[in-house]
């Protein structure tokens, strides 16, 4: 009943008490059952790591007891109704991936758990080494094809924000803005207001990546009316930080402080992973603000990413706060030859690292650098830096402008900067 309710704190009390007081008397099935309504009310209560800890268990008795449904229901549940809130950078677990290989090439999978297999293949392979984005691609296309015979909301809504998080790479944006309104029109049809904001979401945000500025508030201020709705703390924390870059690049400084504190206190009482580099990176967007507005003496630089594999890009940080001050020298001697600079992931965070990269070699005026950005950020003047649902920058035509600028190519700068200052414009008046 307290699940029911969304009552879900009370919930995992309840259901951890049931599990002292009666584990020792269930049969595996009905252990595995009670189990999943705890690994469903931790979710529902913000515990994304404690979901899956309950869900690896279940994985491990239904091997035992060969029960193969209980199973794939277990290795497919992974993140509830948002699947994958945050997920550590870089973590892939080869063994589920190898079990739900095995399983996609069974072919007597019924077609709706066949359709939660490919989606939770394509999931659980986004940082896996080596793997071609193409066959992501192709495992999400067929779960949403599959989901969609089904008429079955809640498996469609999975498939798609699946195929979602999948094609989070620089070059699928367009897939990923067709599986967002999809989201979103689903949960319409359906009455579901969880899954149409969580569409809503994803959609606005693809929107502000492809600079499409009015259509991305208007959809983002949607989600903003449904939102408390949801009782997710997921959904908050993902709207507060798109909306936060939002704020910042309006200049509105005060208010993004405001939802900054907002934010990081809801995603730091959850175990949802990413508090300290998201927390990191906004910080630095204020400050950065006032820099660019002339407040240094109330801009700090910004803080390291306690991360192996994003700690790479600290250097990049710092020296474009030492950029944007002035100090070239120190920029320069920081990062050392352009040459020794390691390479941008495709993943999410890769238009956001790209428009900071530029703009500390547009500054330092190292011709190779300039050259080699300027190709790399060619095949996307007309989208946002910003990293996934998170830490919205600037038009990578601003960043092209100073790269063509400092290449000595005015007609090329001229042209970048007047698609930046319209874009910028937009965020900053959007219905003027």
């Amino acid at each position: 009943e307290a699940r029911r309710l969304r009552a879900y704190d009370a919930a995992v009390e309840l259901l951890e008490r049931a599990e002292r007081v009666a584990g020792g008397d269930l049969d595996p099935a009905e252990r595995m059952d009670l189990l999943f309504a705890l690994a469903e009310a931790r979710f529902g209560a913000g515990d994304s790591a404690g979901q899956e800890a309950e869900l690896t268990r279940i994985r491990h008795l239904a091997e035992q007891a060969g029960d193969r449904r209980r199973w794939i229901e277990a290795a497919t549940g992974y993140g509830g109704r948002i699947l994958q809130p945050w997920k550590v950078y870089g973590d892939y677990d080869a063994d589920l991936v190898a079990e739900l290989t095995e399983l996609a090439a069974d072919a007597t999978l019924e077609p709706p758990a066949r359709a939660r297999v490919l989606a939770c293949l394509a999931l659980q392979t986004y940082y896996q080494p080596g793997l071609d984005p193409a066959e992501r691609d192709r495992w999400s296309a067929e779960a949403v094809r599959l989901a969609r015979q089904e008429n079955d909301a809640t498996l469609l809504g999975r498939v798609l924000f699946a195929r979602y998080y999948a094609l989070l790479d620089p070059d699928s944006v367009h897939a990923r803005l067709a599986a967002g309104e999809e989201m979103a029109r689903a949960g319409l049809e359906a009455g579901d207001d969880e899954l149409r904001t969580i569409g809503l979401t994803c959609q606005g945000g693809t929107l502000l990546e492809l600079c499409r500025v009015r259509e991305a508030l208007d959809v983002l201020a949607e989600a903003e009316r449904l939102i408390g709705r949801t009782r997710m703390p997921y959904l908050r924390i993902m709207l507060g930080w798109l909306r936060l870059g939002v704020l910042v690049q309006r200049g509105d400084l005060e208010a993004a402080e405001s939802l900054l504190a907002a934010t990081v206190a809801e995603q730091r009482a959850t175990s949802m992973w990413g508090a300290q580099s998201t927390t990191v990176g906004a910080t630095y967007q204020i400050a950065l603000m006032r820099l660019r507005l002339g407040a240094a003496d109330s801009a700090r630089p910004p803080e390291d990413i306690s991360h192996e594999q994003l700690g790479l890009f600290n250097s990049d940080a710092y020296a474009h706060y030492l950029v944007v001050s002035g100090r070239l020298e120190e920029a320069r001697r920081l990062l050392g030859p352009w040459e020794r600079q390691p390479p941008i992931p495709r993943t999410f965070v890769h238009l956001f690292w790209l428009v900071v990269r530029c703009e500390v070699w547009a500054a330092l005026g190292d011709r190779r650098a300039c050259a080699d950005l300027y190709e790399a950020a060619a095949p996307y003047a007309d989208r946002m830096g910003i990293a996934g649902l998170s830490m919205l920058m600037w038009p990578v035509s601003r960043s092209l402008a100073q790269l063509a600028e400092a290449l000595g190519d005015t007609e090329a700068a001229q042209r970048h900067a007047g698609h930046a200052e319209r874009v910028e414009r937009e965020l900053a008046h959007p219905h003027r």
